[in-house]
């Protein structure tokens, strides 16, 4: 799950200095950007938004994956994306111009219920804790649609540069 805030003043200006490392010119950042949050706690049912500078305590609070969601901020920069792999070709350089956040998490059937109103398993698991299984893009985007709406942040499926981007780091 991703986010861009539509809060400009999280933005601030800073130098950003990118260097290149390793044999596959991949490149890293070498200053951080200061003053952003770091996770995004989502209440689902009111859709209220935390702004956290820390991790917060996720091994003995459970509402991280019942009743809240959780986005790590992922900051903009640039790399290699691809291998020499024959479905991975060709290799190029992406920019990712925006900062964007990503699930820590996968998302919960209770965090679905919470959502959605319904709970989704197709295998008679009644565990609220473990993933939504069966789901398709349709209602996966209707997930985000609905929350994004609760939220006041614009959530969606991360594109394929953002997720490998998220990977690597």
């Amino acid at each position: 799950w991703m986010t861009s805030h539509p809060d400009a003043s999280l933005k601030p200006v800073i130098e950003i200095l990118i260097e290149p490392i390793g044999k596959l010119n991949t490149y890293r950042k070498v200053q951080a950007k200061k003053n952003l949050p770091a996770y995004y706690s989502i209440e689902l049912k009111t859709g209220s938004v935390e702004l956290r500078t820390a991790m917060p305590d996720v091994v003995s609070d459970n509402k991280y994956k019942t009743t809240h969601l959780l986005l790590k901020r992922i900051a903009s920069g640039i790399f290699e994306m691809g291998s020499k792999l024959p479905n991975e070709q060709p290799v190029h350089t992406v920019y990712l111009t925006e900062d964007f956040g990503l699930g820590v998490f996968v998302v919960t059937r209770r965090q679905w219920y919470e959502v959605m109103g319904e709970w989704t398993s197709r295998s008679g698991d009644q565990n609220e804790k473990r993933a939504v299984k069966y789901l398709n893009w349709h209602k996966t985007n209707e997930f985000c649609k609905r929350l994004s709406e609760r939220c006041g942040l614009h959530l969606t499926l991360p594109t394929e540069a953002q997720w490998e981007y998220a990977c690597r780091a």
